[in-house]
């Protein structure tokens, strides 16, 4: 029962969170997505898990930079502050501070 709780509640803050929240698997797979990632970069939740990050959210000229942040957090380095261009669904691209945890 605690550890429900304790996944109720971290739903919870990550859904409420006003900040772009993404998940990925080691294929770099969108498997987490928060209400904020909808909000901010106009997909739905259905239309982004299963989708390379980078494919779906990092301008052409920023996948390289992404990619490098999320090959290091996946061998276990914790990266913070890289400024990215995030493109939305109708295309606008957006300035976003991009954090990648192991």
């Amino acid at each position: 029962k605690q550890t429900q709780t304790a996944v109720d509640d971290l739903t919870r803050v990550m859904n409420t969170a006003n900040a772009l929240i993404v998940g990925i698997d080691s294929n770099g797979r969108i498997s987490i997505w928060n209400h904020a990632a909808t909000v901010i970069s106009g997909f739905s939740m259905e239309e982004a898990l299963g989708c390379i990050l980078t494919d779906l959210l990092v301008a052409n000229s920023f996948k390289d930079k992404a990619h490098q942040a999320i090959t290091a957090a996946l061998e276990g380095t914790m990266i913070h502050d890289i400024e990215v261009k995030l493109k939305t669904k109708d295309g606008e691209l957006l300035e976003v501070l991009f954090n990648a945890t192991p």
